[in-house]
């Protein structure tokens, strides 16, 4: 091989990491976007779960009126509410997502 079909075959190469970075940049995006809504995603599940089982807990206290402020409090509405004898259930939600949440009343 000549030194100028060398030379030029240099020249031709050059530049091809430009868009290759560019592909990088765009997957690395693209997998940071996959994360983010993972964590938002599972931060959502969590302050339904912590809103319903507070408000669980107030309803057993106070009744469905507790029940509400509590799950205002954290964030969230009471969209049901059941009670017998010595237990209140409770949904709530958070956007999209749904929790439930049991709490019995124990004498002391």
């Amino acid at each position: 091989m000549d030194q100028s079909r060398q030379v030029r075959l240099r020249r031709e190469e050059g530049g091809s990491v430009l868009p290759l970075m560019a592909c990088v940049l765009l997957i690395m995006a693209g997998a940071m976007y996959l994360v983010v809504a993972a964590g938002n995603a599972v931060t959502a599940d969590t302050q339904a779960q912590t809103a319903a089982d507070a408000a669980a807990l107030a309803a057993v206290v106070g009744g469905e009126g507790e029940a509400r402020r509590a799950a205002a409090a954290n964030g969230a509405e009471l969209i049901e509410y059941t009670t017998n004898n010595d237990s209140s259930l409770v949904t709530v939600v958070v956007g999209t997502h749904r929790a439930q949440a049991r709490a019995r009343y124990a004498s002391p």
